[in-house]
């Protein structure tokens, strides 16, 4: 590295306050990231909009990755 410059990762969500929610289909385990307290509510049917549980609205096979 030069300069003394540190490098950060670029395109990398920094997942923070997350709940992993899984769900195995077919084979496959599915995952969706959502807000822990927000998953609670949503189970509790406290929350009624999935827009404020979901963290992204996308699915994935690994949410780590």
């Amino acid at each position: 590295m030069s300069g003394g410059r540190i490098s950060q990762p670029v395109g990398k969500i920094v997942l923070t306050n997350v709940a992993i929610v899984r769900m195995r289909k077919g084979g496959k385990r599915f995952e969706i990231a959502c807000y822990k307290n927000k998953v609670f509510n949503w189970r509790n049917g406290v929350e009624e909009d999935i827009d404020e549980v979901l963290q992204i609205a996308k699915v994935y096979e690994n949410v780590s990755k």
